[in-house]
Order: C-alpha cells, then structure tokens, then sequence
C-alpha cells in the first residue's frame, strides 16, 4: 500500500515526538529527522498490517545515505531538479542513516573472570519493517583488559544476533538462553509501532476505531530472570511468551500510544473498553 509522502512522514514524526520514548527505544529524534527522506517520487510503501513503513524503504534510505557523499561530488545536473536533489543529498549527508543494525557493548561490572556486559542493538529488520531497540545484560567468564573483553563478547554474540529481527522479548530471551557461552540475564525491547493510517492501514483490532489522523503505539518489553510473573497490558498482544518449565524468568509488556487531539477521547475509550490503562499522549 502506497500513501502520500509529506502528510504520512510529518505525522509519523509529530507521533514519535509525543511518545515520550525512553533509552529502551531506538531514538524518536533520529528517526524523525529521518522521515523526510522517506519514499520515492512523494509516496511511502507501507506495511498494510502494521502501518509502518516497509523494510524496502529503510533498505533504500539506508544505501543512498551510506552514498550520499559520494553522489554529491559527482553530481553535476545544474537543473532545477539537479539542485533539488543535490541539497536533498547534502541534507541527508548531514544527519545519521537509518539504525538497520547498530551494536554497542559496555562492560558493567568485573568479579574476576566473571564480568556482566550491557548490549544494545538498535535494529530496523528490512524484511519486516520492525524498528526496535533490544537491551541486554549478559555475563562471560572473560580475563584480559576492557576492549579485549568486549571484543570478545561481541565475537561471541555475533551469530546468534540474527535472532534479534521481529521477535518479542520473551521469544528471543527463551532462544538466546539457548545458546552456549555468554550468559543473558535480561532483554528489554523497545518496538515502534503498529500505526493506525485513516482509511489505509494499521492492525485489524483499531480498524473499527473512529480516527481522523494517525495513531501511533510503541511497546516496551522485559524479559528477565529478576522476574517470576507475567505482566501485560497490551490491547495488541496476541499471545506473550512465557518460560517454559526449565526455565526461570518472568515478562512484562506495556503500550503507550500518540495520537492527535481530535482522537484522544475515542481511543482512552478503546482502550478503557478492554481494561488496558496505557498512556495516551497528544501531538
């Protein structure tokens, strides 16, 4: 599904402003200035389910900023349409490319050999669209100075963050505990999204929602071994993995939500009819 470019992208940005989106979330301001370089020929392809943007249009976006540069010294239309371009190159030159996938690792704490590690991976899967932040404490025995540690995490990490695309926390808690070597404690995910587009797209539970304007969601996620229970409250959730019997950790999952003024009031309605108190917030 193909939607206007200029009206879709500055209520995406307007929403993700609103949001009020923690460290746990990839950054609302980045992506925001992102949203203007979005589409092609003034329209963006977006994901009928999810109202997002597709994994296409990221793919796109991230190779002509990875090239940006390098176009605008070779760029030598002197048209109208050749200027345009070459200030829209050198605006996106400026700016950081979409987070398709970006790692950072930090060493918390070291007790000897063992050592506990913070990673974050920011990620915009390009098959599915999902744009999301998964934070993780995970544990090593490890010996050497900090940066050997840390490249070794990450070496060790490496294969198995393939996993790390469209899964919820409880799914990719469950898998990584899996693995052998680095030990993970905990994984926060911060996802952006579904949106809701009048008429358009968005999930199939809102579709009977009365709107006149984008609604946009973000969801925050902890799966850890701190935890026993479950608690969700996620209008949206399907179904939330939990731990199976040879397994000790407990979920949380909450929602919070951006729309316009004018739809405020029906969806607290929505989502007092289903016994969710999510935040709403105005933009």
């Amino acid at each position: 599904m193909e939607v206007a470019a200029d009206g879709y992208t500055a209520a995406f940005a307007s929403a993700l402003s609103a949001l009020r989106l923690n460290q746990h979330f990839p950054s609302a301001a980045r992506l925001a200035a992102l949203m203007p370089f979005l589409g092609n020929r003034g329209r963006v392809r977006v994901d009928d389910a999810s109202g997002l943007p597709v994994g296409g249009e990221w793919a796109r976006l991230w190779a002509e900023h990875a090239e940006s540069a390098n176009l605008l010294t070779t760029w030598a239309d002197a048209g109208a349409g050749g200027e345009a371009h070459r200030r829209r190159l050198a605006e996106l030159s400026a700016i950081a490319g979409p987070p398709v996938r970006e790692l950072e690792i930090a060493l918390r704490y070291r007790d000897g050999d063992q050592v506990s590690f913070l990673v974050r991976i920011d990620r915009i899967d390009v098959i599915s669209g999902t744009i999301a932040r998964y934070t993780m404490i995970v544990s090593d025995r490890l010996t050497g100075d900090e940066a050997q540690m840390i490249r070794v995490a990450g070496e060790r990490l490496e294969p198995r963050l393939d996993l790390l695309a469209a899964q919820d926390a409880g799914v990719a808690f469950a898998l990584l505990r899996e693995g052998h070597g680095v030990h993970v404690e905990e994984i926060v995910r911060g996802a952006i999204g579904p949106m809701l587009v009048p008429g358009v797209a968005g999930p199939a539970e809102l579709r009977d929602l009365t709107h006149a304007a984008p609604i946009l969601s973000a969801c925050l996620e902890r799966a850890s071994i701190d935890l026993r229970d479950a608690a969700v409250d996620d209008p949206l959730a399907h179904s939330v993995v939990l731990a199976a019997p040879r397994q000790a950790f407990g979920v949380s999952r909450q929602r919070k939500w951006a729309a316009s003024r004018a739809d405020v009031t029906a969806l607290k309605a929505w989502l007092s009819g289903r016994g969710s108190r999510n935040l709403v917030y105005a933009w």
